[in-house]
Order: C-alpha cells, then structure tokens, then sequence
C-alpha cells in the first residue's frame, strides 16, 4: 500500500513539473520563456526592437550553451534561426522585428495603379449582376493579376460562387455569357 502511494505521489510531481512548465536547467528541457528570455538580451545587444512570439511554455530540446540568433533572410529580423551549437539543432521562430526596407511605404504608395472592377455588395452563387452591383477601383498593378477593367464586360453574367463586398472580380468568378443557358425556354423559328 505504501508503495503504491509513493509510486502516485512520485506521478503527480512529474506531471506537475511537466505541465507546469518549470525551470529549466542546463541539461533539461528549454522552454519558450527561457528561449525569449536570450533573445531580447541579444536584440538589445545589437540594438534590434523584436521579441519572439513563442508560447512561454512551448518546450525544445536542450542546450547546454548560449543560443545562437540570426536572420533566417538576410537583414530581415522578422524571422530568426535559434541555433545550438553543442547540441546540434535549430529552430525557426517568428518576431514582432518590422521590415527593414524603410521605402517599402513610400515605394507602394508611388507604384503605378490601374482601375479594376469590384463587388459593391456580397452576391451570392447565381445571381445576375447589374451595373449597381460593380465600381471601379484602383489597385497596385503588381496585385493585380486577372482583373476586369470594364464595368460593361461583367453585366448580365452570373457569379460563380459566393463574393463578398469588396471583392476583385476574375474570370472564375463569374461564367462566360451564352445566349441560350441550360434549362431555358427555346423559340425556335424556322
């Protein structure tokens, strides 16, 4: 009876030590929290504002050293490798760093746009579109890969699935305007 007791008693603390995340020490597991921890030291070493968004309990392998951090992409912080050296593992985890080209704003702002057709309401599979339903709407050309640029091209044709207001109308969304359509009544006049 005793060493049953003592078998749960010793259970429940490795669960507990399990679950509850604990500290980490330098041969057992490293959690989220210790991971960000060496990090916002590094950043703040080289001047990087960036966490790392990681859960404080997400759990990875040991390390008995120093993580090393580096850009997954060149000068980009936005993504970062985590890299233990001794015990041979890395890891890639994503941060709040912003992109490092500061014309990037500027750069989409001036870029050439061109006026492409949009749903002004949701419409739904089937249905008829008119002249009210649609508007033009300017966009980056580098968005835009399909679009319509005439409202009177897409009136009379039926959408192909459900859009929402806002959408960019493409040729899969809508079918090709046949004069006689399945189901339709014929005259047929010889």
């Amino acid at each position: 009876m005793n060493f049953r007791k003592l078998i749960n008693s010793c259970l429940s603390l490795l669960l507990l030590n399990v679950f509850w995340g604990g500290v980490s020490n330098a041969n057992g597991i490293l959690y989220g929290k210790d991971i960000k921890d060496q990090a916002s030291e590094y950043f703040n070493e080289i001047g990087i504002e960036a966490e790392i968004l990681t859960s404080d309990k997400r759990a990875f392998f040991s390390c008995n050293e120093k993580l090393q951090f580096m850009p997954h992409v060149l000068n980009d912080w936005r993504t970062v490798a985590a890299k233990c050296e001794s015990q041979n593992w890395q890891t890639l985890l994503r941060t709040t760093a912003l992109p490092t080209n500061k014309d990037f704003g500027s750069m989409q702002e001036t870029s050439a746009t061109i006026p492409v057709v949009s749903v002004v309401r949701n419409m739904s599979r089937g249905q008829v579109i008119s002249k009210e339903d649609l508007r033009l709407v300017s966009l980056p050309e580098q968005r835009i890969f399909e679009g319509f640029r005439n409202i009177s091209d897409l009136i009379g044709r039926k959408v192909t699935s459900n859009l929402a207001k806002g959408t960019v109308l493409k040729a899969r969304h809508v079918k090709f305007r046949l004069n006689v359509n399945k189901n339709d009544t014929v005259l047929v006049v010889l």
